[in-house]
């Protein structure tokens, strides 16, 4: 029976112990510096991964240079993987449209709608090769141009990119007069 009395009071202690930490804790009610701190860590870390790619969101004439050149890429790329001459044609002084064939001299060419540019407002493409219904190049279904244009992308501010198209599909884009930097 002694046995029975001290488990039972152990037990009462053990009970009364635990309800006072949970009477502490909901009278507490805050967070500690230490949690506020891994907080602002995180959140730290996270605008900073994410900061990089809101940097050139405002620049308009250098997202219309990167897509540019990235649009001339992706035309090469698709003559090589459909094996087919595809050739970019200007719409205007602000589109670009693509189009396919069998061979670059062939006279027979479908457009290709997947694949376009159509500028933002307030940035043009100019340059000699720069009117409608021009042929700017046409790459063979090796990827190789049958020309090397370079044209420019201007916005109203007057800041300009030079773009070079190679005969090896390579596109070297270059700032001009206030281009934005890179």
């Amino acid at each position: 029976m002694a046995d029975d009395g001290r488990t039972t009071k152990r037990s009462c202690v053990s009970h009364g112990t635990a309800s006072a930490i949970r009477r502490r804790a909901s009278v507490r009610g805050g967070f500690t510096l230490i949690e506020l701190i891994i907080v602002v860590l995180l959140v730290g870390i996270i605008l900073s991964m994410a900061a990089p790619s809101f940097r050139g969101l405002g620049n308009d004439i250098q997202n219309a240079a990167r897509e540019s050149s990235g649009f001339l890429r992706q035309t090469r790329a698709a003559a090589i993987a459909k094996t087919s001459a595809y050739r970019i044609v200007v719409v205007s002084d602000q589109e670009l449209r693509t189009e396919f064939g069998s061979t670059c001299t062939t006279g027979s060419w479908e457009n290709d709608p997947r694949l376009t540019l159509v500028l933002r407002e307030g940035v043009k493409f100019e340059g000699g090769l720069i009117t409608a219904g021009t042929e700017l190049v046409c790459f063979s279904s090796r990827g190789i141009g049958d020309a090397s244009p370079s044209f420019v992308v201007r916005d109203r501010q007057g800041n300009a990119y030079q773009l070079d198209v190679f005969t090896g599909g390579a596109v070297v884009t270059t700032p001009l007069s206030g281009g934005g930097g890179s």
